[in-house]
């Protein structure tokens, strides 16, 4: 599967990572609209987990923003 987005890590001691990741898909929003968006939360480990945030629809403009990985 090819996810193309942005990733931060975020750290769940004390499910903190509920705020945190709820500030980022705010700041994404802010700039892409909510309805555009899509999350994968992946690479769990016992402190912390990625998070990636992507667009429901792929567009060569969005590419270049958001990048691959």
């Amino acid at each position: 599967m090819v996810f193309t987005g942005i990733s931060r890590v975020f750290f769940i001691k004390n499910n903190a990572q509920y705020e945190t990741i709820g500030v980022f898909r705010d700041e994404m929003s802010d700039i892409y609209g909510m309805e555009n968006l899509r999350g994968l939360g992946y690479n769990r480990t016992e402190d912390s987990i990625e998070y990636v945030i992507g667009l429901k629809e792929y567009t060569n403009e969005i590419y270049f923003c958001l990048g691959q990985f």
